[in-house]
């Protein structure tokens, strides 16, 4: 719900910066895309920065199981490989240093 919010916010941002260029004179809308899309990321840093952090904070406390996102699924999948890995280099040290 965060990422939802964050997203509006950023697009209420650009639109808040690219519409009032337009009125102001820039006529041409890829040059005003252009530096709405500049202004606009450099004000959320600041002001979207409370925003950012729920993200994260919510990346936390994701759902486990069938309810996790695939891309949660692929990192569970991924940290497992990685700490059979580890056992496998472990052991093969330990039995190295017996020898």
């Amino acid at each position: 719900m965060a990422l939802l919010r964050y997203t509006a916010l950023r697009f209420a941002l650009f639109l808040g910066t690219a519409i009032p260029l337009y009125l102001v004179g820039v006529k041409d809308l890829f040059v005003c895309a252009l530096i709405g899309i500049f202004v606009s990321g450099l004000v959320s840093l600041v002001l979207l920065r409370n925003v950012r952090s729920q993200i994260g904070a919510s990346k936390d406390k994701e759902p486990k199981g069938p309810w996790k996102s695939p891309l949660g699924r692929i990192s569970d999948r991924v940290d497992q490989a990685a700490a059979a890995e580890d056992e496998a280099d472990d052991a093969a040290r330990a039995q190295r240093e017996q020898s």
